[in-house]
């Protein structure tokens, strides 16, 4: 996955995301904005607080003073997630009325500066929460990661939505590209073995790692694979993204080869932060 996709790719598709969750953001019924979410700690419009406090950050706006620490909270591990409680409490009253008026108005902010961006303003060195990469790269983490809440939200109040399309595709490169880590790194997955993930559904892709002294993505193997994994699309991403668990979907995957491996590496699947 290159560091810097297309900028005529990434923009349109991460406007079209967030036109998507707009609609969605008014589907939701009043009640359900104070409901738990399916996210450990979060209600429903948490995690819309999430998505607005990141993008007026990218807009130059700083994060409010907690309250209280955030690290508190048992499902606060790391300095973004303290970040992100942070606009969490600072939007707790906020009524669903003006939290769907304030994400309207900050994304429709956040489009023009994308739509006006230069070329040299994409390709830009930045930083990401994978670490160093280009302004474009982070655009399209971005692009995942509030594709990603999309489907949280339509989890967590049973609104089905569509998971395919560009802004699918896009989020199945990122995944992709993370799971080489949880093959080698997490599930450990002995050297000379080879991977296969078919997903299918809305988006269909072929993905293949190889285990040398590092796991890497691969264009294809010479042989059978050590393991191949088919599953469906979304639900590969919710086990990389870590909201559910493969032993509660096996009847959804299907393995062929070496079955301890499988169950290591499904196991093991979640990376995404």
């Amino acid at each position: 996955m290159p560091s810097t996709p297309a900028q005529d790719e990434i923009v349109p598709a991460l406007i079209e995301q967030w036109d998507v969750l707009d609609g969605l953001l008014r589907e939701i019924p009043e009640a359900d904005w104070r409901a738990a979410s399916i996210l450990p700690g979060w209600r429903v419009q948490d995690i819309v607080s999430h998505i607005v406090g990141t993008e007026l950050m990218l807009l130059g706006e700083q994060p409010p003073a907690p309250v209280s620490d955030p690290r508190e909270h048992e499902h606060v591990h790391n300095d973004i997630a303290a970040i992100n409680e942070q606009w969490v409490e600072h939007l707790h009253d906020e009524t669903p009325e003006r939290m769907r008026d304030r994400f309207r108005a900050v994304m429709s902010q956040r489009a023009t500066t994308l739509r006006e961006l230069s070329s040299e303003q994409w390709d830009q060195a930045s930083f990401g929460p994978t670490g160093p990469t280009t302004f474009g790269g982070f655009m399209r983490i971005r692009l995942f990661d509030c594709w990603m809440h999309e489907l949280d939200l339509r989890d967590s109040t049973g609104l089905a939505g569509d998971e395919g399309g560009p802004r699918g595709v896009i989020s199945l490169d990122v995944i992709a590209a993370g799971l080489p880590y949880a093959v080698g790194r997490k599930a450990r997955a002995p050297r000379g073995s080879t991977i296969t993930f078919t997903t299918t559904g809305p988006v269909e892709r072929a993905i293949h790692i190889e285990v040398g002294e590092k796991a890497r993505l691969v264009p294809a193997h010479d042989g059978p694979p050590t393991v191949a994994i088919t599953l469906p699309f979304g639900l590969l991403a919710r086990l990389a993204a870590g909201r559910v668990r493969a032993v509660d979907h096996r009847g959804e995957i299907t393995v062929e080869g070496d079955a301890g491996l499988a169950t290591a590496i499904l196991d093991n699947l979640a990376f995404v932060m």
